[in-house]
């Protein structure tokens, strides 16, 4: 997508777009000075090519705790963004942290109304990942053992 097109879709009034970073890094792995760049910049250009203000963001992977942090957090404050997306699952509460929201994906069931899948996966919101993940290793496992290999040890 050029910057027309993306001038043209961002004007539809269909979707709203917001900011991601500028290099898709694990946020909580980068040095303050690293992570506040990646932010703050993608915001900026992002403004300079839609030509307003940008309120949304969202976080690359997502996961609060091992992706993004309180750090993070607080530089979406200071640059003026209103809603900051996870990849955490869950539903809206009226305690939601409105710079850390749940999402729920759909890719691989299909959006047909019809598909009872859709409303089991509503219904049960979080506790979805737990059950989908019976058996199978954790992320934080997962990525524990990654550094132990990037950092020449055993896993």
């Amino acid at each position: 997508m050029n910057v027309e097109e993306l001038r043209i879709v961002d004007r539809s009034g269909l979707v709203t777009i917001g900011a991601h970073t500028i290099n898709h890094p694990i946020l909580k792995n980068e040095d303050d000075q690293n992570s506040d760049h990646e932010i703050v910049s993608s915001i900026k250009m992002l403004e300079e090519l839609l030509q307003h203000p940008v309120k949304y963001f969202a976080y690359p992977n997502g996961r609060p705790g091992i992706d993004f942090g309180e750090r993070e957090i607080s530089y979406l404050q200071k640059n003026g963004i209103t809603l900051g997306f996870s990849t955490e699952l869950g539903c809206l509460s009226p305690n939601s942290n409105m710079l850390s929201l749940p999402r729920n994906g759909f890719a691989r069931m299909g959006l047909s109304p019809s598909n009872p899948l859709i409303y089991l996966r509503l219904s049960l919101g979080k506790r979805w990942i737990d059950i989908k993940s019976i058996g199978k290793p954790s992320e934080i496992k997962i990525r524990k053992q990654i550094n132990a290999v990037l950092m020449g040890e055993k896993p």
